[in-house]
């Protein structure tokens, strides 16, 4: 059990006893859990919002995600295509499945104190607004029905990140099977906390192969939670035309949520039904795996990703299977 300084525990030893709301008997507490060992009790359609506001747990969906890539009109014809060239030659970090959860990985006093190194968490004077810029335009993922931006706050001097950060990579390490690298390797918002607003959306994406190879987001607030916000995981066959393994994992403040971004399409396609939604979103390289930096595919002129039909076999080189 790690401890913060002054012996505040950081991570919970053993995890809830029972599965949050909407889910059944965990059976192991502490474990990383699949859809067969969290099964959301109830259809989602079924369920009221206030009852899906407070589950913790992995809900199947056999017909696929609710969205797909190209149903995003803000995503180029071009980084359709990369998508389809590198999730089929990403390789699988241990064996297939859908998304981890593990509930109450983080003790309340952890998130609490994170939070309050923000400034308060949600949308103070201190949130700094996602722009186009942050995204480098081709991964414009985010949206909202009613127009509002997310925002980021900074965790930079943070001497709680650095622990929570370690944690999480030895915890997904449980969860993939392989040896990861041990820095925290998100571009965009390292250090930061994401916070979306009311009517936030994430379009499906994947995430980009030379760095976010094994990820996790930990979930820190739920302001005024009135329905719950999945994050939906699914592997797309392309060769079949046909999404396998596809869940919607809902979480509560202190889960974390495991998936192999890069090759597994990941999204929240329903709008948030809350005052504000704020996470920490980590990933981590798998030793071993030699794929180069893709940043020259997405450099002002570049050759590589205006003729994406050409073959790209160097990109994609794994040296070793960790």
């Amino acid at each position: 059990l790690a401890l913060l300084a002054g012996g505040q525990p950081l991570f919970c030893s053993s995890g809830a006893s029972t599965a949050a709301a909407g889910g059944e008997e965990q059976g192991r507490a502490g474990q990383w859990l699949e859809f067969d060992q969290a099964p959301c009790r109830e259809d989602a359609v079924r369920s009221s919002g206030r009852e899906r506001a407070a589950w913790s747990c992995i809900l199947p969906s056999s017909g696929g995600p609710l969205k797909r890539p190209e149903d995003n009109a803000n995503y180029s014809r071009a980084l359709l295509r990369l998508w389809n060239y590198w999730s089929v030659r990403m390789p699988q970090a241990g064996r297939p499945r859908g998304g981890g959860l593990l509930q109450q990985a983080v003790t309340p006093g952890v998130l609490q104190r994170l939070l309050a190194e923000t400034g308060g968490g949600g949308f103070t004077r201190h949130c700094e607004r996602i722009s186009w810029k942050d995204n480098k335009a081709a991964f414009m993922q985010f949206d909202s029905v009613l127009g509002r931006a997310a925002c980021k706050l900074d965790l930079e001097s943070s001497p709680v990140l650095e622990q929570v950060e370690q944690h999480t990579h030895d915890l997904l390490e449980r969860w993939s099977g392989v040896k990861l690298a041990s820095t925290n390797v998100n571009v965009m918002f390292r250090s930061k906390v994401l916070v979306y607003p009311r009517g936030a959306m994430v379009h499906p994406h994947l995430d980009r192969p030379d760095l976010h190879q094994v990820s996790a987001t930990l979930v820190l607030g739920a302001e005024d939670l009135q329905d719950g916000w999945p994050l939906e995981i699914a592997l797309y066959n392309r060769s079949k035309n046909a999404y396998a393994s596809s869940v919607a994992v809902y979480a509560q403040p202190g889960d974390l949520v495991a998936y192999q971004g890069a090759r597994w399409e990941h999204s929240r396609p329903r709008p948030l039904v809350a005052r504000s939604y704020s996470v920490l979103i980590m990933h981590f390289k798998v030793v071993g795996w030699d794929i180069p930096n893709i940043d020259a595919l997405f450099a002002k002129g570049s050759t590589l990703y205006s003729e994406l039909d050409k073959p790209w076999d160097h990109l994609t080189h794994v040296s070793s299977h960790a």
